[in-house]
């Protein structure tokens, strides 16, 4: 990279001049889970900071913080493998990550979630954030901007994309293939629980029902990682990280009021 774009790389003074000139700061945010046998249980936290160093290094005022490992993660506490954080304790981070970059003069602040259960959480946060600061923070999930892409290119059949699946081990098969396992025997296709129910990264359902992955996928696997390659990872990482790049050009170029005063929050 031409400049440092890491925020905890930074001198002081370069923090205090990026938001004087109203940069942008990316947060990823991910877990720490099992993915199976063949995975590292960093797979999302690690796929959530390559995207967004990546997309920083495309503009030139936009910064990234120090990564957010933990997630909400309690449905695979039965495999082993596993660190957590409860909704309250995440809601409490995010405030805290949030409102110390507010104090440094950021008003421009983008989630970078890898993770699907934090989803919920992020989307009741960017709200929370308005209604404490008056700022406009944003939140996306990297893979959702690379699901089309995968719908043409993906070997596996319906249900063979949901965790530590075909997706997930084709990207991890093009980042860091020293790291990946042997994913023989492990594949297990995604059933609904209701014709409602999610089936596919690319087919997410429009109604829940809640589930340990000890119960329902015991190897800790939900797709078909036999079925990936590094190529696929390829061109999913190339699409996601378009999608990330052309979101924050777009975020960072919104008028940006100026955060609350303390008897304004309320």
């Amino acid at each position: 990279m031409s400049r440092e774009v890491r925020f905890e790389n930074l001198r002081e003074p370069e923090v205090r001049s990026y938001a004087a000139a109203d940069a942008t700061v990316l947060i990823p945010i991910g877990a720490i889970e099992q993915h199976g046998s063949h995975l590292p249980i960093d797979t999302d936290i690690y796929m959530a900071t390559r995207i967004s160093t990546g997309c920083a290094a495309a503009f030139d005022d936009v910064l990234v913080a120090p990564p957010i490992p933990w997630g909400l993660s309690n449905a695979h506490l039965g495999l082993g493998g596993t660190l957590t954080l409860r909704p309250g304790t995440f809601l409490a981070l995010a405030e805290d990550i949030v409102d110390s970059l507010v104090a440094c003069g950021f008003r421009r602040i983008c989630w970078i979630n890898g993770h699907n259960s934090n989803k919920p959480m992020l989307t009741l946060f960017v709200y929370e954030a308005k209604r404490r600061h008056g700022i406009s923070v944003a939140s996306l999930t990297y893979y959702d901007f690379a699901c089309a892409t995968f719908a043409e290119v993906r070997r596996s059949p319906m249900g063979g994309a949901g965790h530590a699946c075909e997706f997930e081990t084709s990207l991890q098969m093009d980042a860091q293939p020293g790291r990946v396992g042997d994913p023989a025997g492990s594949d297990h296709l995604v059933e609904p629980m209701t014709r409602w129910d999610f089936r596919d990264i690319t087919d997410m359902g429009i109604a829940s029902v809640g589930y340990t992955f000890a119960e329902r996928f015991p190897r800790g696997v939900a797709g078909a990682a036999s079925a990936a390659t590094a190529e696929t990872g390829r061109i999913l990482f190339e699409a996601a990280l378009a999608g990330v790049t052309s979101f924050v050009g777009e975020y960072r170029a919104l008028p940006v009021p100026k955060p609350y005063s303390g008897d304004q929050r309320r």
